[in-house]
């Protein structure tokens, strides 16, 4: 094995267990939801990973489609027109990263209502089940990332 194809099973490996952390937190979170409101974990499971499919699909195409505008106006020469002062790349990365939690937020409501779930704290669950969802697995990811990196 090359060193080239070390590297690319290596990156591989990364995003494989990127999802995996993805599918850990679904479940916990899914467990967490059964337990503490005394739902059949059939339900909260299925809450839980359609909540996060949905979220994830919209967000990557956001993401997807903030990048490519992004690409076009720099191969185009018309980002130096914007108004930013060449921040365009840091404007596009704050706004993206405010927007897909609270998207993911506003999806789990929506789910919490559609399950028939939601009570007085579903904002707050909401919130943090966002939060959780999008940090936890990013966090841990990177420290692997960086880990791997040092070998």
């Amino acid at each position: 094995m090359t060193a080239e194809s070390a590297q690319v099973t290596r990156e591989y490996l990364v995003i494989l267990f990127y999802w995996v952390l993805l599918i850990v937190d679904g479940v916990a979170e899914a467990f967490w939801l059964s337990k503490k409101k005394g739902l059949g974990i059939v339900k909260t499971l299925a809450f839980s990973l359609i909540t996060n499919l949905i979220g994830y699909l919209i967000g990557f195409s956001v993401l997807f489609v903030s990048v490519g505008v992004t690409l076009a106006l720099a191969w185009d020469g018309t980002m130096g027109k914007l108004p930013f002062k060449g921040n365009e790349a840091a404007v596009l990365l704050v706004l993206v990263v405010l927007f897909l939690p609270t998207l993911l937020l506003l999806i789990k409501r929506v789910g919490l209502l559609f399950f028939k779930t939601a009570n007085r704290s579903a904002w707050l669950f909401s919130l943090a089940s966002s939060l959780i969802f999008w940090i936890v697995p990013l966090a841990i990811t990177i420290g692997v990332v960086w880990v791997l990196s040092r070998i």
